[in-house]
């Protein structure tokens, strides 16, 4: 189910309008085999695709406004030759609303609406921080500076530092 909410998941409504209900937050292109990332939210490495806690978080907050959305899509099968059904339709997303037009408009409202949906594509290897990261970044160099200026200079001390990403 989270592959499908991840990358692009088409979905019919009730009208058989085309709507992208994916976070789009992993995309391998088809023609040129290069994949594209969501900047703070996800990247593309050679053992797979790793996700950020703002990705989590946003995945969760969906779950948990959407459950029955992943319900349906928990139930689809996929056919043996490993592609889902072209379209996901929304009435199997909610088949106990009284209004499914309604209700799907709230849900594409929410998507279309989403931080994660407004955000552009990079290339797979791109890597940036998320909002609190920033934060935190900043704070411990605003630290080391006045530790600096005091002339008391500590020792930072960097865990994981073999999984940073390098630019070569």
């Amino acid at each position: 189910v989270a592959r499908q909410v991840l990358g692009s998941l088409m979905a019919r409504t009730v009208d058989k309008v085309r709507e992208d209900l994916g976070m789009n937050m992993m995309c391998e292109a088809k023609g040129t085999g290069m994949p594209l990332c969501l900047p703070c939210y996800s990247m593309k490495r050679q053992e797979g695709w790793l996700f950020s806690d703002l990705a989590v978080r946003a995945l969760s907050d969906y779950r948990d406004k959407f459950p029955s959305l992943f319900e349906a899509l928990s139930g689809r099968k996929s056919p043996a030759g490993g592609q889902w059904q072209k379209d996901f339709e929304m009435r199997f997303a909610f088949p106990d609303a009284v209004d499914i037009e309604y209700t799907s408009s709230k849900l594409i409202k929410y998507v279309v609406t989403s931080p994660w949906k407004k955000s552009r594509l990079a290339p797979g290897s791109y890597m940036a921080l998320e909002p609190g990261s920033i934060a935190k970044v900043s704070e411990a160099v605003a630290r080391f500076q006045v530790a600096r200026a005091s002339g008391a200079i500590a020792q930072e001390v960097v865990r994981g530092h073999t999984r940073l990403f390098r630019a070569e």
